[in-house]
């Protein structure tokens, strides 16, 4: 059963008004009536009840949906159905109302409205602040959901790219493993050939080493025996050279006694020259004594 529908439409509080509202034809308004049968026959009838009734359920709508923002009447649908029935009330020329619930409530359409009129021009305003405040809020919605699904990918990219590190890291520690282990064996094969060469080395070394003390004792040996027998050589050198010093100096101390004596012979020469020159000085002196005397005694 439709009770508003047309140019005027169901207005609101905020001037948004309803074009369409209506009830379900099986049960949404329900009627009985208080007379005999035939008022029960009649409540029955839908046609009879919109006949009777339609204008009086209109203005009731019209008058609550007044009290009432235009998202309220969709929100509060209960409130708006018990204030539909206190307004129009219970007794309604011998039938009574018992319950009421809205079908369907559609907003006008925009292009219906005229702009001319005040309360039309108020609607629009008021559809149009709302319509673009939903429309941000529906971008805003949007661009979360766009957000969250970027965000999701970039979860899912991360969570990709751990897997994917983890897996490379994993394939690195095996390779690393097995690289490690076949450097320890190739290391233990190096060890045990290192060791053969060492103990060669050392078999070796213990061979070179008794040569070379061989060779070193039959070297001192043949220098003892060369140094026995230069010692030797040079002994006889030295005897030969102490027999040729000894000769020469025999014959040194001959020649030196022989200068010795002559150096006494020259000696005894010049003490005697000495010997006769004072003596002729002393007889010098004495003739002068003399001659002094001589004078003096003249005189």
């Amino acid at each position: 059963m439709d009770f508003v529908r047309g140019a005027g439409g169901l207005p609101s509080r905020d001037k948004i008004s309803a074009w369409g509202m209506g009830v379900d034809r099986s049960r949404a308004w329900e009627g009985r009536s208080r007379p005999g049968r035939s008022g029960r026959a009649r409540a029955s009838d839908q046609d009879t009840l919109q006949e009777l009734f339609n204008a009086k359920f209109s203005e009731a709508l019209k008058t609550v949906g007044k009290q009432l923002d235009f998202v309220d009447l969709y929100t509060k649908r209960d409130e708006f159905r018990d204030q539909i029935i206190a307004v129009i009330g219970t007794d309604l020329n011998g039938y009574s109302l018992e319950d009421a619930a809205i079908d369907f409530l559609e907003q006008t359409p925009i292009g219906r409205l005229d702009p001319k009129n005040i309360l039309d021009a108020q609607g629009i305003r008021k559809i149009t602040e709302l319509t673009a405040a939903e429309n941000v809020r529906t971008n805003e919605f949007q661009r979360s959901e766009e957000m969250d699904a970027r965000e999701a990918i970039l979860e899912l990219q991360r969570r990709q790219a751990e897997a994917e590190i983890r897996q490379k890291r994993e394939i690195e520690t095996m390779r690393a493993r097995e690289e490690a282990e076949t450097a320890k064996v190739y290391a233990e094969e190096r060890l045990r050939s290192r060791t053969a060469d060492l103990r060669t080395e050392e078999q070796l070394g213990i061979q070179a080493e008794n040569q070379a003390r061989e060779i070193a004792v039959a070297a001192k040996n043949r220098e003892r025996v060369i140094a026995i027998e230069t010692e030797r050589i040079e002994k006889d050198r030295m005897l030969e050279v102490i027999g040729r010093q000894r000769e020469t100096e025999l014959s040194t101390i001959s020649k030196d006694k022989e200068v010795e004596a002559e150096k006494r012979a020259i000696a005894e020469v010049v003490r005697e020259r000495i010997a006769v020159e004072k003596t002729v000085a002393e007889q010098e002196e004495n003739i002068k004594r003399l001659r002094v005397v001589e004078e003096a005694e003249r005189t």
